[in-house]
């Protein structure tokens, strides 16, 4: 998938739609360090923090990229990026820390604000060399967790390729469940799931 412009490989919403900013890549290569001005935006789950990405971290994230993943960026996305602030969870994303040692291990985020209807997509991806030890199931959790902490979210939902694979199992794994088959305007048929909130 092709969450916020770069490729995610273990993710809920694995397909190659265009938004925003590199949750994979050389990102993984780099362990950020800093002070919070609001922790209370960060997610902590057992294992894993959760923390915001700031609107400079993606400017320079967006800064580092080749020409050819900066075209497949979303012209409005850019356009929020450039006039943000703050950390915004619900545009910005979060990285995926592990606590105990501070380590970045992934990317995760939502898709878009809630919508009308109180849905939310979720997406995440974790670095290889961390995979297969429960950190994107942990992370989506956390993801739903802070979702439904909101009154205005009824729903949450994921997209995946229309196959059984890592992401239909953390899906399983959080309590989503699959509600049918889609079509997506850039990556054709996927697989939808959802997770009302209890």
């Amino acid at each position: 998938m092709r969450l916020f412009g770069w490729n995610v490989y273990v993710i809920c919403s694995e397909l190659p739609y265009r938004r925003g900013v590199d949750w994979i890549g050389d990102v993984f290569n780099r362990q950020i360090k800093r002070d919070w001005q609001d922790a209370s935006i960060m997610i902590e789950t057992p294992h894993l923090n959760l923390v915001p990405k700031t609107p400079d971290e993606l400017r320079a994230m967006i800064d580092g990229m080749s020409s050819e993943e900066k075209v497949q960026l979303a012209p409005d996305w850019l356009a929020r990026i450039q006039a943000a602030t703050e950390p915004d969870p619900w545009l910005h994303g979060f990285t995926i820390r592990l606590r105990e040692a501070d380590v970045l291990v992934g990317n995760c985020g939502f898709k878009a604000p809630p919508n009308a209807e109180g849905v939310v997509e979720i997406a995440y991806g974790i670095d290889p060399d961390y995979q297969g030890k429960g950190y994107a199931t942990e992370a989506a959790t956390g993801l739903v967790d802070y979702a439904c902490s909101h009154a205005e979210v009824r729903r949450v939902c994921a997209h995946t390729l229309p196959e059984e694979n890592a992401s239909t199992r953390v899906l399983t794994k959080c309590g989503f469940r699959k509600t049918g088959e889609v079509m997506d305007p850039d990556d054709g048929l996927v697989w939808r799931w959802e997770k009302p909130k209890d």
